[in-house]
């Protein structure tokens, strides 16, 4: 009892860290109820002991060895009534013309003792595994209110037998409510999930879809079941682990696959932190399309679990296993030659059965990217060799863009490449309009100075002709 404290410790931490918590739950209660058993069968044979064990009535209440005797075994066997010597009838007592056996029996016992003297062996038990057993049973027949116990026959017993029903009512409800949500945890999932199953059967059987479809989404749905598939990682990260334990978990899982990319290879380390954290898990059915050739390029892949078949232009497939990684160059969006070649897609890739995918958003990615500048131009210029390496681009096709002029958009700039456009079309529309009003301000000199001339060469020619 002093070390009760240690054992709520071990519970509690096994409780976290086991891989089948509702069974070691039921484990536990299961433990609860051997240890309760086990106290109340002590007090139950000391309350005996004192009222004296050695009773030979079968129905007295306290305990005694005539309620428990050692079993006696056959030695021959019955079922094919042949005895040790292979003879027939030598294992079968014969009662014919001795009337009905269930009334005529406790006339010649003694004949049937004397019959079965030499054809059984009696498995003798300790007088310790006698009084432990049928304790045992007592007790768990008495907490558990069952019944079907002698009738107590004094005041001792009495007291017992009360104390125990109350105790048995309280603690096996508990015990059985605590079992109950072991068991409805259990099947709370799974009947979820049978529920949203009979709806979509409902709806498509409703909307007349078709039978290859319905297929589909029952296959997926069987999948999801039997994999116990998670769909929202970061709704369940999110609501249990602190963020920097959550990220620590990202950084375990994914941190290893994205720097053996090429392309993040030679990154900071606080680089890939910040764009692991920023994966979320995508599932895809057989025969779904990641993308297809031409498509936007806004997503990186990291394929967890699963198989991908890559398709090229020219129709040539290959096959990516789990661990693989793809479309890591459309997620910098550099501006220029280079990103109108990244911004679409070059490969069509599908997947052939279930598979779990982790994608990097192009817009996360640039948001990270924001406070590593330097690495993304890095980036950029790694790509650019990568590219070269593979013959994928030819060198005229990348031809450095320089700063970036006003209104020089080709749709694959990030928002501080767009701010900085921004800020150079202002500071030229500014620019134009100095000009413009230097313009003005000139010509309208100019016109005043035609208009005075045109006065007085107006006004000379009124007073001419005044004074002819």
């Amino acid at each position: 009892m002093a070390k009760y404290y240690r054992a709520m410790q071990l519970v509690q931490m096994t409780d976290v860290r086991t891989n089948y918590p509702n069974a070691f739950r039921i484990l536990h209660i299961l433990i609860v109820c051997i240890i309760l058993f086990h106290w109340n069968a002590a007090v139950y044979f000391k309350v005996s002991f004192i009222n004296g064990i050695f009773s030979l009535d079968f129905t007295a209440w306290e305990f005694n060895y005539v309620k428990n005797q050692d079993p006696i075994w056959a030695d021959c066997i019955t079922v094919l009534m042949r005895g040790a010597d292979g003879e027939e009838g030598k294992c079968i007592f014969d009662e014919t013309n001795r009337g009905d056996p269930e009334t005529e029996r406790p006339n010649y016992v003694p004949e049937l003792a004397q019959f079965w003297q030499n054809r059984s062996t009696k498995m003798v038990f300790s007088n310790f595994s006698k009084q432990y057993s049928l304790s045992f049973y007592w007790s768990s027949l008495t907490l558990t209110t069952s019944g079907q116990q002698p009738y107590p026959t004094a005041a001792m017993h009495n007291f017992l037998e009360i104390f125990d029903t109350i105790v048995g009512v309280l603690v096996f409800s508990v015990i059985v409510g605590s079992v109950g949500n072991a068991v409805s945890t259990m099947n709370l999932a799974r009947a979820e999930l049978q529920q949203l199953n009979d709806g979509i059967k409902f709806y498509m059987n409703y909307r007349n879809v078709a039978d290859a479809m319905q297929k589909r989404v029952l296959d997926c749905l069987h999948y999801i079941r039997r994999h116990a598939q998670i769909q929202d990682e970061r709704a369940i990260m999110g609501a249990i682990l602190p963020a920097r334990l959550r990220g620590e978990l990202a950084v375990h899982l994914h941190l290893e696959t994205i720097s053996r990319v090429d392309l993040f290879s030679e990154c900071e380390t606080s680089l890939l932190y910040e764009l692991v954290l920023r994966l979320k898990m995508h599932m895809f059915a057989p025969n779904d399309f990641l993308c297809r050739r031409g498509d936007l390029a806004r997503e990186m892949f990291v394929l967890k679990r699963g198989v991908l078949e890559v398709a090229d232009e020219t129709g040539e497939l290959k096959r990516l296993e789990s661990g693989a990684t793809f479309g890591e160059m459309s997620v910098l969006k550099p501006v220029g030659p280079l990103g109108k070649l990244l911004a679409r897609r070059c490969h069509s890739i599908r997947s052939l059965g279930y598979s779990e995918v982790y994608l990097l958003c192009q817009e996360d990615a640039l948001e990270v990217f924001a406070d590593y500048p330097e690495q993304r131009q890095q980036l950029i210029s790694r790509a650019t060799q990568l590219l070269l390496e593979r013959g994928e681009v030819a060198n005229a096709q990348l031809v450095e863009p320089g700063p970036l002029a006003p209104l020089e958009l080709c749709g694959t700039e990030s928002a501080t490449e767009l701010l900085q456009l921004l800020g150079n079309t202002l500071k030229g529309l500014d620019a134009e309009l100095d000009a413009l009003y230097d313009k003005f301000t000139v010509s309208s000199s100019e016109l005043k100075q035609q208009i005075t001339v045109l006065e007085g060469t107006y006004q000379q020619k009124n007073l001419s002709k005044i004074r002819n």
